[in-house]
């Protein structure tokens, strides 16, 4: 991993509170979609009140579940979602992590280049505008994610999508 997300020593990249929030929770609403399990959103939501307290969170949550729901409307395949906090990263994770920092960073190659991967229809502006929605919402409580480079990008994406974890 040291060559791809992580910014310095193993598990760095998430200690920071943006990027384990944001992974958390994608994992968290994956998980609610995948088992239809309401305690998974709620977890997620319990997430992000715990870090930043009800009234910031509201919006970064509705905007989290706006953002998932459009990855899953969109996608071309399942998403593959590690469940609970390891500090392992699948490359669909990876992805989507660096679509949400691209977004923030205002990368328009490695969003585009996500995007390119991840849906069928790479015209439909709807996953960028809910990934820009969650992005924003999360910048407007400081939580700035690190910027994951386009090279970075295209080295996760050489990796098989099931068996190579980071």
């Amino acid at each position: 991993m040291a060559t791809r997300l992580n910014c310095c020593n193993e598990g760095c990249y998430l200690d920071r509170a943006p990027e384990r929030l944001v992974l958390q929770g994608y994992r968290q609403w994956m998980g609610g979609y995948d088992t239809a399990c309401v305690a998974c959103w709620e977890r997620a939501s319990d997430l992000y009140v715990n870090e930043l307290g009800a009234r910031a969170a509201g919006p970064i949550v509705l905007a989290l579940g706006q953002w998932v729901r459009m990855l899953r409307h969109l996608a071309r395949r399942h998403l593959n979602a590690f469940p609970g906090a390891t500090h392992r990263l699948c490359r669909d994770e990876c992805l989507v992590m660096a679509l949400i920092a691209a977004c923030q960073h205002s990368d328009e190659g490695s969003y585009s280049r996500v995007i390119k991967e991840i849906v069928h229809d790479q015209s439909d502006r709807r996953l960028l505008s809910t990934a820009k929605l969650f992005a924003d919402a999360l910048n407007e409580c400081g939580l700035r994610m690190l910027p994951i480079p386009l090279n970075v990008i295209e080295d996760i994406l050489t990796q098989p999508e099931r068996e190579t974890y980071y």
